[in-house]
């Protein structure tokens, strides 16, 4: 299967899915990252199919409109989600043996998908280890990014105006970074010299 038709068929069920994950952890990842991670979970584990001859692949006798269904209904289950909540929990790996007897009830529950059996495994073991691997990587970015805005805020958020006079106060000012802070404008290039040309054009007229 192509790569694009890959993730056309993973993207609902992991549309579909992570919000709901992302409300039961209470943690800093937004939607879209556990999104990500699992669509590159099950991206992953579709593509190390290529190797195999075709009528071996795991989904080769189900039909193609029934699989995105049964990945979001095996996913939605309340015992794969608490699994998928562990690495965001900081709980380690879903339990492969457990998620291989979900799959296993999912697809008894679907008589619409015939599965290759002895693919569950390993297409479920390059799904978990994908998924654990991306969510991993965005909880340490998020961890890093904490602990930068906690020491720019120790280092910087009392800044310290020196050489400042003004009449009736004292001559150095300070004041805190988000009191001081202010917000810069984007303009596309073209505005920016626009707006130059206007500047000096109205200060020459000032002095003509």
């Amino acid at each position: 299967m192509e790569t694009a038709a890959i993730i056309k068929l993973v993207s609902s069920a992991a549309g579909a899915i992570a919000p709901h994950l992302l409300k039961k952890a209470g943690n800093q990842l937004n939607p879209t990252e556990v999104e990500k991670a699992i669509k590159a979970g099950l991206v992953a584990a579709e593509k190390q199919e290529e190797t195999l001859e075709p009528q071996n692949r795991l989904f080769f006798r189900s039909p193609p409109d029934f699989v995105p269904r049964f990945l979001e209904q095996f996913l939605a289950r309340a015992g794969v989600q608490q699994e998928l909540l562990k690495p965001l929990e900081n709980r380690g790996e879903p339990d492969l043996a457990y998620l291989r007897e979900e799959f296993a009830r999912s697809h008894a529950e679907t008589p619409q998908i015939n599965l290759q059996l002895q693919q569950i495994e390993p297409w479920l073991g390059t799904f978990v280890k994908t998924y654990f691997e991306k969510t991993s990587t965005y909880l340490k970015f998020q961890v890093a990014k904490a602990n930068y805005f906690r020491q720019l805020r120790q280092q910087f958020d009392n800044i310290i105006f020196a050489g400042i006079s003004v009449p009736g106060q004292e001559d150095e000012k300070s004041g805190y970074l988000a009191e001081i802070f202010v917000m810069p404008d984007v303009v596309e290039e073209g505005q920016k010299y626009r707006d130059r040309d206007f500047i000096l054009e109205t200060l020459e007229s000032l002095y003509l």
